[in-house]
């Protein structure tokens, strides 16, 4: 994978621009340097190969000189054909359900084992490697190891109620897994900690808490 780099933002401008006269023109220095670094900070996140290959997409179906928007949409059609469908994942989660069970039976063990552990401790690390491992969008459905626990021990017909929600509010779990990947832990700490300052007055405003 290849990071981007603003030197690569400033070939696909210049391409679009040969490609769709008149396009991007700027008036000064200043302003290109504007263009390209505002380019950059959407696509930087974005393998080059990936971005390169958007670029050669929007173009291709652009009948107007293609935007910031066009590309990153060629990107995300990109992600979405080869993306897990919710039976797929429904099928990840369901394949671990019965190797968390044995573990979480031996929650309670406490022979200790050759690493120094409890068997209880042991499989308690267990589970939590089985959640750290599961797709993102079942980590956001399950919010932590506990839930993937508690899914474990649902009887045949519990679960199958489970699986008609999970199909249910899946879509939105993808776009909330989404937005958190997007926003990154920095800024979602950021985010949560002027959450924290506001409070919601009896009009549904957002107020500052003490106001």
């Amino acid at each position: 994978m290849t990071p981007i780099k603003p030197t690569d933002v400033n070939k696909y401008l210049t391409t679009i621009r040969i490609n769709f006269e008149n396009a991007y023109k700027t008036q000064t220095d200043e302003e290109r340097e504007i263009l390209i670094r505002s380019w950059f900070a959407i696509l930087k996140d974005y393998p080059k190969e990936i971005v390169d290959k958007a670029v050669i997409n929007a173009i291709k179906y652009a009948k107007f000189a293609p935007r910031i928007g066009d590309i990153v949409e060629q990107i995300e059609k990109m992600q979405v054909a080869y993306e897990k469908s919710n039976e797929e994942l429904w099928a990840e989660l369901k394949g671990v359900l019965r190797e968390v069970a044995r573990n979480v039976y031996c929650f309670r063990f406490t022979y200790v084992e050759p690493n120094g552990k409890t068997q209880g401790e042991n499989a308690r690390q267990r589970v939590r490697d089985i959640y750290n491992g599961l797709s993102a969008e079942l980590k956001e459905y399950l919010r932590n190891p506990n839930g993937l626990i508690e899914i474990a021990e649902y009887t045949d017909e519990k679960l199958s109620y489970e699986r008609g929600r999970f199909m249910r509010i899946m879509p939105e779990v993808k776009q909330r897994a989404k937005t958190r990947h997007e926003v990154g832990d920095q800024l979602a700490s950021l985010i949560q900690g002027l959450t924290a300052h506001f409070t919601l007055g009896c009009d549904g405003t957002k107020l500052l808490k003490g106001d």
